[in-house]
């Protein structure tokens, strides 16, 4: 009985982390492509507003501290115990998802360069404006 029970108990720790983990990548996919992405899309336009820079900070920080916790989640996953049989497949889908979430932290460093990019060029204009004023 108590090894049907541990059995169980890991199956049970296993679907958790694996729910959690899958979620948080999806979740971060759609942080990128949707809520940051939109929000960056309006820096520079008529809607740019010192609230949406917040907005968009707090995002990136959501978005890494999201990060951070998936890589963790990464870890229990291949930790958790395995039978032989079950190992491969385990792998397979570790692999799998170890995979997606790279992407996805690609397409997150490559926005975060963008809105690093969109800031430079608020902050030029914004001295520029400031020399302009003053000289006048």
């Amino acid at each position: 009985f108590s090894v049907c029970l541990f059995a169980y108990i890991n199956f049970l720790k296993l679907i958790s982390v694996a729910i959690t983990f899958v979620t948080n990548i999806h979740l971060f996919s759609i942080i990128i492509a949707v809520e940051i992405q939109r929000t960056l899309n309006q820096l520079g336009t008529p809607q740019d507003s010192l609230e949406l820079r917040q907005q968009l900070q707090q995002k990136q920080q959501y978005t890494n501290q999201l990060a951070k916790e998936t890589d963790k989640y990464i870890k229990d996953f291949g930790s958790l115990p395995t039978t032989p049989s079950e190992q491969r497949q385990r792998k397979i889908q570790k692999d799998r998802l170890v995979a997606e979430f790279t992407a996805s932290l690609t397409n997150f460093q490559k926005v975060q360069r963008q809105a690093a990019e969109k800031e430079k060029e608020f902050v030029a204009r914004v001295r520029a404006g400031s020399r302009l004023s003053v000289s006048i």
